[in-house]
């Protein structure tokens, strides 16, 4: 390895530890939760595979970057991103956790050509988990390739030696959204839960992202009537209640997301919003999901019960 790029990432270390104490400092009287990174297996994928995203880097034939190395690249990355969390999550527990008494949450990532760990940074590591943070918006059918041929392209699952695809005999897994691979399958949120459940030992968890992406469009009428989205937050919550009762100790959700954002590469084409935003006024109008959410938190009756369907109408 170059060894200039290993003086970068050393640097790097020092700092996001820097900045993660400033911020400990700074707000952790009224932080209630960190999260020290998130989904650090997206940037190692996208940033250093494919380099679809910043900083765009990746080698042939996975893409035309500049530069980069989608063999070794995404491994590096996500190697220093374990230890930032590790010298975030240590200065937090020295300096700050017993007067602030918080959660210090993470998002798992790995890889077959992580670089080695030193015995410093195995001890960092050791750190007991406070909690698991979980995004999960779906699932895919997954082939073997090991044993039977597969033709990966771009498929960023082929060190795993499987495929991953929507499609099992030309019948899809789910009915599809608006976010290519992201597919409506339930189920799937309690199967999610139930394996950090076993393999975790139940460490407390939290729903950190779920949620639909819906294709934007000008009018507005269709935007707001997103039953769609409804359908998907009843079916998975429901999923998520089956886990909670078959004890998966799941402490939070979060929907993704409150408002129509812009959505990496997808700019504003896709929405995943409770709440509508027009871009030229800026007005917010919330969805018929976000009425639905609003009665779901309130403990009312959610299958469009007369007396706020009328409001669903009016939208």
């Amino acid at each position: 390895m170059n060894m200039d790029l290993v003086a970068y990432y050393i640097s790097y270390l020092d700092d996001f530890g820097y900045f993660a104490d400033i911020c400990f400092e700074a707000f952790g009287d009224r932080v209630k939760h960190w999260i020290t990174l998130n989904e650090d297996n997206m940037v190692a994928q996208y940033g250093y595979y494919s380099g679809i995203c910043p900083p765009n880097r990746c080698s042939y034939p996975v893409g035309k970057c500049k530069a980069g190395d989608s063999e070794l690249e995404p491994y590096i990355a996500a190697h220093n991103m374990i230890l930032a969390h590790a010298t975030a999550t240590e200065i937090y527990r020295k300096k700050y956790q017993e007067k602030q008494g918080r959660l210090a949450l993470y998002n798992i990532s790995t890889g077959l050509r992580l670089p080695a760990f030193s015995m410093e940074d195995k001890r960092k590591l050791a750190n007991k988990l406070d909690c698991i943070g979980i995004n999960h918006y779906s699932t895919l059918y997954a082939k073997d390739c090991l044993l039977s041929p597969c033709n990966y392209h771009d498929d960023l699952l082929k060190d795993t030696f499987t495929y991953g695809t929507g499609a099992k005999d030309g019948v899809l897994i789910g009915e599809p959204t608006a976010m290519p691979t992201f597919y409506v399958v339930p189920n799937s949120m309690e199967k999610t839960i139930t394996y950090f459940k076993d393999r975790y030992n139940n460490t407390p968890m939290f729903i950190t992202e779920n949620g639909y992406a819906q294709p934007s469009s000008r009018n507005i009428k269709d935007m707001l009537n997103d039953t769609n989205r409804v359908e998907y937050m009843e079916g998975y919550l429901t999923s998520l209640v089956s886990a909670m009762r078959n004890g998966a100790d799941v402490r939070g959700y979060f929907h993704w997301s409150l408002i129509d954002n812009f959505e990496w590469t997808y700019g504003y084409t896709i929405s995943f919003g409770l709440v509508h935003v027009d871009r030229t006024t800026m007005q917010r109008t919330p969805k018929r999901s976000a009425k639905w959410f609003q009665h779901l938190l309130k403990n009312e009756a959610l299958h469009h019960p007369k007396e706020w369907q009328p409001n669903i109408v009016q939208l």
